[in-house]
């Protein structure tokens, strides 16, 4: 919290501006979920909407949070900067790729949120490897904007990029991909 807190200082953003946090962000990509998940709504919602007011800004960010049937979720959350709860998403396509999905069940349905004059569609990682569940949300609703939280990995990285200009082509939309990088904990 306090290096982000830091990185927003820094960055001054003006009202309205949309920040974006990384999947995880607080945490780091674990699939340790007793030291992760949160019940909501919180520290790291309530961070997010502290910030979110502090900045007068919307917020954008990621975190592990269990539902109302006590599952534990890979969640993307939007914050107005009156913290509000514009939107919450899940990740609807877990990683094959080790044990998400053994951790963190997907979810099911897209979703979007207005800002100012824009409809934005948030999304994490994974699901940017599968088209369709972009358009789903580009048939509902017609983006301007989608967001993509993730945790990808560097050696996979040239993927990242081909992907997001991949989705942002294809649905005639701007494509803003936040990703972090560093060691995971256990």
């Amino acid at each position: 919290y306090e290096a982000v807190h830091r990185l927003i200082a820094q960055a001054a953003p003006a009202p309205d501006t949309l920040v974006v946090l990384p999947e995880m962000f607080a945490t780091g990509f674990s699939m340790n979920v007793p030291a992760v998940a949160e019940a909501p709504p919180g520290p790291t919602l309530k961070f997010v909407e502290s910030m979110a007011r502090q900045y007068k800004v919307c917020m954008v960010a990621g975190l592990v949070q269990y539902d109302d049937a006590g599952r534990p979720r890979n969640r993307c959350v939007a914050v107005g900067p009156d913290g509000s709860m514009l939107a919450t998403y899940t990740k609807i396509k877990p990683a094959w790729i080790g044990p998400e999905g053994d951790h963190y069940p997907g979810g099911e349905s897209v979703t979007r949120f207005s800002w100012l004059d824009s409809v934005i569609s948030p999304f994490i990682c994974y699901d940017l490897r599968f088209p369709e569940v972009f358009r789903r949300a580009a048939a509902r609703w017609k983006p301007a904007v989608y967001t993509v939280i993730a945790c990808w990995p560097a050696a996979r990285v040239h993927h990242w990029v081909r992907l997001l200009q991949a989705r942002a082509i294809e649905n005639q939309a701007y494509v803003i991909g936040v990703n972090r990088a560093g060691r995971d904990p256990a």
